[in-house]
């Protein structure tokens, strides 16, 4: 819930306590649970910058892998089944984006990899679409930018059919720095203002100010290009279509 609302020093301090504690309800052999609060744990270490993600993600990838559903059937198996995907999932996507802030490009990219292969084992549009974004603004980094574009674009139809305004503005403002890197920034600034709308709409302060930075960055190279008159007339028919 910590994370959810953006409160990582309070989603921190919760998972450290939990880990440390000695009660009865967190000392059970729950390999589901473990997995879960060390995926949490890592989140928040690597959003507060207080510490190395990786020890615990890389434990609860441990953890999540092997472990099969024996002894259960039906709606339980298929429950927990569910939660081992999504754990995994995530884990994945956190490492990656722990590699990602450390600027280890590739090994971001095939953490992101493997987060998507396990969050389609049980069809996880919501978290898909969280690791489509990373995927796309990590190509985008690495210099593959059809390839961030197709990746950024899949996530922006997940999130538009799963309908919450935030996390597709979320995908807009990416839409808008891969535009960006691809030196299209006319193509950009319409997505990075449709973002900013929806982040005003839902209230979001901080996706506001994301979206403010990407806006800036965007203003600055449609201005460099326009000192250089870097467009041709026929670029400059096709925005205008656009």
């Amino acid at each position: 819930r910590y994370l959810a609302r953006g409160r990582f020093e309070d989603a921190l301090h919760s998972a450290e306590r939990t880990l440390a504690s000695q009660h009865p309800s967190f000392c059970v052999n729950d390999v589901l649970f473990r997995a879960s609060l060390l995926t949490y744990y890592g989140e928040a270490l690597a959003y507060t910058g207080e510490g190395d993600p990786t020890a615990p993600l890389k434990e609860a990838i441990a953890l999540l892998e092997p472990f099969e559903s024996g002894g259960l059937s039906g709606k339980e198996k298929a429950n927990v089944t569910w939660l081992r995907h999504r754990t995994l999932g995530r884990a994945h996507n956190d490492l990656g984006y722990t590699y990602w802030l450390a600027g280890k490009y590739n090994l971001a990219r095939g953490e992101y990899g493997k987060s998507i292969a396990a969050l389609r084992q049980e069809d996880i549009q919501d978290e898909m679409a969280n690791t489509l974004n990373n995927q796309a603004y990590i190509h985008s980094l690495l210099g593959l930018h059809d390839r961030a574009e197709g990746l950024v674009d899949d996530a922006l139809n997940l999130r538009r059919k799963l309908g919450k305004k935030n996390q597709v503005a979320l995908s807009l403002n990416t839409r808008g720095l891969v535009f960006a890197a691809k030196e299209h920034p006319m193509w950009g600034t319409r997505s990075c203002e449709e973002a900013l709308q929806l982040f005003q709409e839902t209230q979001d302060r901080r996706g506001e100010g994301m979206a403010l930075t990407a806006l800036g960055l965007l203003y600055r190279r449609r201005g460099n290009q326009a000192r250089l008159e870097a467009y041709s007339w026929q670029q400059a028919v096709e925005f205008f279509m656009q």
